[in-house]
């Protein structure tokens, strides 16, 4: 009447360190963990939901490192005193930022570049015939030319002076991303180092953004150059979202046939006749 019930029991296993029979003593009883005994328990579509769920999360964060590794950016900000540019080359790499006086800022210049932004020569910039005066002429299509050169432009900046201007800094930081420089020491930065391709009509714009803050017509400079994002890593967080959400909305986290937890229909026994109670004129015997 008073006994347990057998599979209410935790499973146990007995155990002796080192000979692999028990001892008699409570060290040699290891208990098995919940988490283990339901996935083993569960079934096929259960553990291939988790799979899917995994996979799916190593998608999203595969793309997130293809977008991570690829993004890259040259910024040059200027106010009314001094100028900040910032260099982000792809990878794990540190950011180098340096600020100086406006005054280093020499001016800017048009050149065309090979696909390892190696300079070729500078762009004389001739203005090309336009089709009709009803149609807008874009001057020069995304990508090379028919020399196989880009359209790119460069940020030409002076060394520290003799007039003792205490925003002036020295440009040593900057050596590593420094692709020619003349026999006055002036160097020359190239914007467009990571992302190759834009039209020549912005070119032409960054330019006389510069000359005019160099003429004193302007206060404000801002210039952006930002490398294009990794398809492949956008895609790869696109496509993990969507299957991870799909799988959540579709997938069984919970086995058809339930053997632990709650809700369980206990299954039936048979119970020996001589145990069970037999009411009889409202007596027990």
């Amino acid at each position: 009447m008073f006994r347990r019930r057998k599979d209410t029991l935790p499973t146990a296993s007995f155990t002796q360190y080192g000979k692999g029979v028990s001892d008699g003593s409570g060290k040699g009883i290891r208990m098995e963990a919940p988490i283990v005994r339901n996935w083993r328990n569960s079934s096929g579509y259960t553990k291939g939901t988790y799979y899917a769920c995994i996979f799916n999360m190593f998608l999203i964060f595969f793309g997130y490192r293809l977008l991570r590794n690829a993004s890259a950016s040259i910024w040059l900000t200027c106010d009314a005193e001094t100028c900040a540019i910032q260099i982000t080359p792809p990878g794990n790499v540190g950011t180098t930022k340096l600020e100086f006086s406006r005054n280093q800022i020499v001016k800017a210049n048009a050149v065309k570049v090979d696909k390892d932004h190696v300079f070729q020569r500078l762009d004389s910039g001739t203005k090309p015939r336009q089709n009709t005066k009803y149609k807008k002429y874009k001057i020069h299509s995304v990508g090379p030319d028919k020399d196989g050169f880009y359209d790119s432009y460069d940020v030409a900046l002076r060394p520290p002076g003799q007039d003792q201007d205490p925003n002036e800094k020295d440009l040593t930081p900057l050596e590593p991303f420094i692709y020619r420089s003349d026999e006055s020491g002036i160097i020359f930065i190239p914007m467009r180092k990571y992302n190759l391709g834009r039209t020549k009509r912005r070119t032409k714009t960054m330019i006389m953004k510069v000359q005019s803050y160099t003429s004193q017509r302007r206060n404000q400079l801002t210039m952006k150059e930002n490398a294009p994002l990794s398809w492949q890593g956008t895609v790869s967080i696109i496509f993990g979202m969507f299957l991870l959400l799909l799988t959540i909305l579709i997938g069984q986290f919970v086995d058809e046939t339930k053997t632990v937890g709650p809700g369980v229909r206990r299954s039936s026994r048979k119970v020996p006749a001589n145990s069970r109670r037999k009411i009889s004129n409202g007596k027990m015997h």
